[in-house]
């Protein structure tokens, strides 16, 4: 894209002169680049770029589908046009056609896993979701039409096939996660008293109900603590945060009801203890779905420095 010109849309977009036709063309622009290659012409300094972003980024929320004079296929070859060959000259000479675009859309659906089981979900607009185990994601009604919204309630890792005009949404109580097209990870337990949102790809918006929190991009992960109402910014392992889709979950640091939701979503047990060590110990290991329970429960004895277990009926497991 001609720098002129996009100084010249950047800056109506900013001060909210642009039209619908400059909006798509800024956005779709803005999301074809990484992090690292962004280059706006025009702002100099790291501050006013990160504002820029975050201007741009800030659009992408639920709106209301409307009447519009152009065609939405059509402005997704003009933004692609103006992109590719710098020419705007032929975007002022493109007319509006009259066909429409055929929108997906579904009833409500909700997908649940139990324990020990990961799920993996195809859906209509080839986003591809796996679900971790004890875990429930709802599609929400007429999803794909205006917006591709979704509930969670345990954990999931997200491939959303990018579409510039319709965000894909995840709503995780207190946060909602919104991107247009990238591969990001959600944890919302209920029992958890952090939801945990991470990035392998692409950018992601954090927002707290109507607020912005974070404007996350890969290998950034964002932790929100549900009492207190507080977040962090935290740099992540991106191979580590996704491992479990392949049924390896690696601790680090990790609380005692961090380590329970693990045992129950990988072997199916309950641990259960009265002893505050156990409680307040932060926990390093890595578990397998492959190993025997019982050789995973031997290691967590040495690593609390000689505890004892004693299994209570056929999946409860008490540590003293």
């Amino acid at each position: 894209m001609q720098a002129s010109f996009l100084k010249k849309l950047l800056k109506k977009y900013n001060n909210g002169t642009a039209t619908e036709a400059e909006r798509l063309i800024v956005d779709t622009w803005y999301e074809s680049f990484d992090e690292d290659q962004l280059f706006i012409p025009g702002i100099r300094t790291r501050e006013e770029t990160s504002t820029t972003r975050e201007n741009i980024f800030s659009r992408i929320a639920p709106q209301t589908p409307k009447t519009t004079w152009y065609n939405r296929s059509w402005l997704r070859l003009a933004a692609s046009v103006v992109i590719l060959m710098g020419a705007y000259a032929s975007y002022q000479y493109f007319q509006p056609r009259t066909e429409t675009t055929k929108e997906i859309a579904i009833l409500s659906k909700t997908y649940q896993t139990g324990v020990k089981e990961v799920k993996k979900i195809l859906l209509q607009d080839s986003t591809v979701i796996w679900l971790n185990a004890n875990s429930s994601l709802t599609l929400k009604k007429n999803y794909g039409r205006g917006s591709r919204q979704v509930q969670l309630s345990g954990e999931a890792n997200f491939e959303v096939k990018r579409d510039t005009l319709r965000p894909f949404i995840v709503d995780a109580s207190e946060l909602q996660v919104r991107v247009l097209g990238t591969s990001f990870n959600v944890r919302n337990y209920p029992h958890l008293s952090q939801i945990k949102v991470s990035v392998t790809r692409g950018k992601v918006s954090v927002n707290e109900r109507h607020k912005q929190l974070a404007l996350l991009t890969k290998n950034q992960g964002l932790d929100y603590d549900k009492k207190a109402e507080l977040y962090q910014l935290v740099k992540i392992d991106s191979i580590n945060h996704t491992a479990w889709t392949a049924g390896k979950v690696v601790l680090q640091k990790a609380g005692y009801d961090e380590l329970k939701q693990a045992m129950l979503n990988l072997y199916g047990v309950n641990l259960r203890t009265t002893d505050d060590k156990v409680k307040s110990f932060l926990y390093n290991i890595t578990l397998r779905s492959n190993q025997r329970k019982e050789e995973v429960l031997k290691n967590l004895m040495i690593i609390l420095q000689n505890k004892k277990f004693k299994q209570e009926g056929s999946n409860e497991i008490r540590i003293y």
